[in-house]
């Protein structure tokens, strides 16, 4: 107990609330700890209060799964029904759950693991896609460029082939821009964001935080052309649609 206590002060733990550290334990295959941390009573009054009980059978049937639980233990013989019952899906849903907060707290090597364990169980075409992108991105923050653009690249080629949403499509290609810009394929790279504009318009909306990322990244791959006049009008758009946008007008400077 005390040991789980004290996760909670460490670094980079501090940055998580008791709802999230199980994910971290369960990414790192702690089972025993997780365990242990389930039947911390402070544990279920500050993460579970007001949750359904079947929540708490989800964590145990992970635990007995993790640890290959039959019986050897009088914890995992009381959940090991609960276990049998959670789906594939139901399983998949938590560790997409888990990766995604990784990934957002820059634990990417962590998160990239359990995105490449969803993307090898995915069969459908849409889920593929969208494990694909997430694994990209994570690779690209932990500088695998190569295996970034793979990914990016088999991502975008899924989603066209299916019909994907705007959002999907423009995301797919500013992540394919991004790996030729990385790579000084400068052409390329303004071809992809082009590409990607009328998509983010379309899904996002003018003002949107994506499409202004957008709109100042084609500039800045413009400007490395040397494409001053091009540049001038993308920056021109993003100052004109966030009137305080001083981070593009330093930008339109630099031309």
């Amino acid at each position: 107990r005390e040991h789980l206590i004290e996760l909670l002060e460490e670094s980079p733990f501090t940055k998580l609330t008791v709802k999230e550290l199980p994910w971290l334990l369960l990414a790192n295959k702690r089972y025993d700890d997780l365990a242990n941390l389930l039947v911390m009573p402070e544990f279920f009054v500050m993460a579970f209060a007001g949750q359904r009980k079947q929540d708490v059978h989800k964590w145990w049937a992970m635990v007995c799964e993790g640890n290959g639980w039959t019986g050897r233990s009088e914890m995992a013989d009381k959940y090991l029904e609960a276990a049998k019952e959670v789906s594939a899906e139901m399983k998949d849903t938590y560790f997409a759950k888990a990766a995604e907060f990784l990934e957002k707290e820059g634990l990417w090597r962590l998160a990239c693991k359990l995105y490449g364990k969803l993307l090898k169980r995915c069969t459908e075409p849409q889920q593929e896609a969208r494990w694909l992108y997430s694994l990209a991105v994570v690779k690209e923050g932990l500088g695998d460029y190569r295996e970034a653009e793979e990914l990016a690249d088999k991502c975008l080629a899924m989603r066209q082939e299916i019909s994907a949403s705007p959002a999907e499509l423009a995301d797919a290609l500013h992540l394919v821009g991004l790996m030729h810009k990385k790579a000084g394929r400068y052409d390329l790279a303004a071809q992809t964001y082009e590409a990607a504009l009328p998509k983010a318009h379309l899904a996002y909306g003018q003002g949107h935080p994506k499409t202004l990322k957008f709109l100042t990244e084609h500039g800045d791959v413009l400007r490395k052309q040397g494409n001053h006049q091009a540049a001038f009008k993308l920056y021109d758009q993003a100052v004109a649609l966030v009137p305080r946008g001083d981070g593009f007008a330093m930008d339109r400077a630099k031309l």
